[in-house]
């Protein structure tokens, strides 16, 4: 008898660490899930930084370091194969590459966040390339990204 009793007391310590252990881990991975970081979307108003030659750049208006923020790329004629980089002036920080979709040939748009670094005001060059009519087009603009 005193075996079924000792069989009895370890069964119910094995289920007692089985769900404590399972506790352990739930309580874990549900903390674990409530750190990821939140983008902030910096939802002021397109601004133009360039509008030649039947191509206007737009970005939002008051960078921030560390916010999402949108570039737009509108052509007058129809454009294809578009690429785009941000590359970094005043500080040591890497090239941020841009994908961009669209809605049509002439209207393009990315959306980039970029680091943030000592320097209060940033400055990073953004890269435009694109195919119109057959010919590559290149164009190189500062923008000033604030702490």
């Amino acid at each position: 008898m005193p075996t079924k009793f000792v069989g009895i007391m370890y069964s119910a310590r094995f289920k007692g660490e089985i769900m404590h252990k399972f506790l352990i881990s739930f309580g874990i991975i549900l903390s674990l899930s409530a750190c990821q970081p939140v983008l902030k979307q910096n939802m002021s108003p397109l601004e133009t930084v360039w509008d030649e030659s039947g191509v206007q750049v737009m970005v939002t208006k008051a960078l921030h370091a560390e916010e999402l923020f949108t570039i737009s790329l509108s052509l007058t004629q129809e454009g294809s194969a578009i690429a785009g980089k941000l590359v970094s002036q005043s500080m040591d920080m890497g090239v941020v590459p841009l994908v961009f979709s669209t809605k049509d040939q002439r209207n393009f748009h990315a959306q980039s966040i970029v680091g943030s670094c000592s320097l209060q005001q940033m400055v990073w060059r953004l890269e435009l390339r694109w195919l119109e009519n057959g010919q590559s087009r290149f164009i190189t603009l500062p923008l000033m990204v604030r702490q």
